[in-house]
């Protein structure tokens, strides 16, 4: 599993995506025939990576990259009701390393009712074609991607609304992996994951709330020789602010226990904390400050425990030009199983200007650095890209 990138847990798994929230909402783009709202868009990414499967010095290979993104919503809108379907293609091809090429696909269905000024609910079901790309995970022995599929169904039911004293959201949601490629090795991380929880939040002041939350997330994973079925609870109190409209936030700290059906693997309990910070000192320029702990689960480890922290600003020049300057700092920790004591250190740095050419045209170039250091010196890996974006949207 990848070591990398932090997940959100049940409150990502359950709520309805940002971008497909967004689109429901109508600010997705498009265009409107009386209820009815359409939006496509068509992405490029063309990059050269000097690392594409993230190998140590001396091993690299190096590809120009071109992934190309159509995308596709439709919107049903009434006073209080939204409904949506949306699909998403991504599909890459590598110049110099053909054998790494992928298409990726999701479809999601979705409603967001109201039945009351205060009541309401959020559902979805989703379809994901996706793969692990070589190098992104931990697991042993793979030199081609992994394939795999997810589908399941979330849903999310509100009390409260932006004026109240305070709000209330259960949540809960079922998804199902299976990996289609790389069976001998992959077929050990097929899961079947139930998550739910529940988050309250009480107005403090005019723009200042407490939080409380609580997720859990049980993951039985159907390999007949797997130990790695566990239960992942998370309790956190925390607050969100807005404050002069210039200062935005949430923080939460809490309790992390993993405890798993085996007796063959190692419990955890240990903090968690999720944060980040809007900082707009000018109408024009903002910086955001995020940080988060967790622990997760891995294919070589009982507990993966990662620990991160970024900083990004973002600056808008004109109508038409915005630049991005960010970079992230993470430390993931092995516990237990057969690479425990393992230890990661990885740094990126990324560059980009957005140059808004058209209403419907939008460019980027960039580039992005990004290395690790680990115990193990095999999973040390450097990895410099340099990409051209162009998105088209009606």
């Amino acid at each position: 599993m990848n070591h990398w990138k932090l997940s959100s847990g049940l409150l990502t798994i359950a709520a309805l995506s940002t971008a497909n929230l967004a689109f429901a909402a109508g600010g997705a783009g498009g265009f409107r025939m009386g209820p009815v709202s359409v939006a496509p868009s068509l992405g490029v990414l063309i990059q050269n990576d000097d690392n594409v499967e993230l190998k140590a010095d001396g091993l690299e290979t190096s590809s120009m990259v071109t992934v190309i993104t159509p995308a596709v919503g439709f919107g049903l809108f009434n006073k209080t009701d939204k409904y949506y379907l949306t699909y998403k293609a991504d599909i890459g091809r590598y110049a110099d390393s053909e054998s790494n090429d992928y298409e990726d696909m999701e479809l999601a269905l979705g409603a967001d009712m109201g039945f009351t000024r205060k009541a309401r609910l959020s559902l979805e079901a989703r379809y994901v074609d996706g793969h692990d790309g070589v190098g992104t995970t931990n697991l042993p022995g793979v030199i081609t991607p992994s394939e795999w599929h997810t589908y399941g169904a979330s849903g999310t039911f509100s009390y409260g609304s932006v004026s109240s004293r305070g709000f209330v959201a259960l949540t809960a949601g079922h998804e199902v992996r299976r990996y289609d490629t790389n069976l001998s090795l992959t077929d050990v991380n097929n899961t079947d994951t139930l998550s739910y929880g529940v988050h309250f939040a009480l107005r403090m002041a005019s723009r200042i709330y407490l939080t409380l939350d609580g997720t859990a997330t049980d993951v039985d994973y159907i390999h007949v020789k797997s130990t790695q079925d566990n239960l992942s609870t998370i309790v956190s109190l925390g607050m969100r602010w807005t404050v002069s409209g210039k200062t935005t936030g949430f923080l939460k700290v809490g309790s992390q226990e993993r405890d798993f059906d085996s007796a063959l693997r190692d419990d955890y309990t240990g903090t968690f904390w999720d944060a980040s910070v809007e900082w707009t000192p000018v109408r024009h320029s903002k910086f955001v400050l995020s940080t988060g702990q967790r622990a997760t689960d891995d294919s070589v480890t009982d507990n993966l425990v990662s620990k991160y922290a970024g900083l990004d600003w973002i600056h808008t020049w004109s109508s038409k030009v915005s630049t991005t300057l960010g970079g992230k700092v993470m430390n993931s920790t092995f516990e237990g199983g057969q690479e425990g004591g393992r230890e990661d250190d990885m740094t990126q740095a990324q560059a980009r200007i957005d140059y808004q050419m058209r209403r419907w045209l939008g460019l980027g170039l960039g580039v992005r650095s990004t290395e690790r250091s680990s115990s193990l010196a095999a999973y040390d890996y450097k990895q410099n890209v340099v990409f051209l974006s162009m998105k088209a949207t009606m």
